[in-house]
């Protein structure tokens, strides 16, 4: 066989290759964000103090960010002061600063008899605080609160609200 046939057949393969092959793209690099630094699936986490429980959180997933924690489907015992108060929700957002934002079937309750439903919240650990922007439903000593805003300030027991209509049964009392 002559060379000049084999090179021009070598040729002639490598450019069909290259025709009917096309060349790998390599591929692109995806910059992530942020990495958790770990992850809880049905969960229970105690915060312990040395006389007391002062949180219990449990629930389906957890992700602990460097400066917050994701709870998913959720609830949240707050036992640092003298109200126990139970927060339950679908999502909430927990950041180091003692806040927790609160979204998707929002229930709030209280020791001191005060039950709250709503769709968003926020609550402020610290200055025991519960905020919400949207409308709620709210029991109280036996009534019920219906309102487009609320801010209940468990401390001193204030409540402000906006659009309210409530419904009270009141006793007289009877003297004897």
């Amino acid at each position: 066989m002559n060379i000049n046939i084999l090179i021009l057949v070598i040729v002639a393969f490598l450019t069909s290759i290259y025709v009917f092959f096309k060349p790998q793209q390599p591929k692109k690099f995806v910059q992530v964000k942020e990495v958790p630094l770990f992850e809880l699936h049905n969960y229970i986490l105690y915060e312990l103090d040395t006389k007391k429980v002062i949180d219990i959180s449990n629930g389906i997933k957890a992700v602990r960010y460097k400066d917050r924690y994701e709870f998913y489907d959720f609830k949240f015992i707050d036992n640092t002061h003298k109200d126990v108060v139970t927060i339950s929700a679908l999502n909430g957002l927990y950041k180091n600063n003692d806040t927790i934002t609160l979204s998707g079937d929002v229930f709030y309750t209280t020791d001191g008899g005060m039950d709250f439903f709503s769709q968003k919240a926020f609550y402020d650990k610290k200055r025991m605080l519960l905020k919400s922007d949207v409308p709620y439903i709210a029991h109280l000593e036996g009534g019920t609160i219906r309102g487009k805003t609320i801010r209940y300030d468990l401390k001193n027991k204030i409540i402000k609200s906006t659009d309210v209509n409530a419904t009270f049964n009141i006793k007289e009392k009877t003297k004897k």
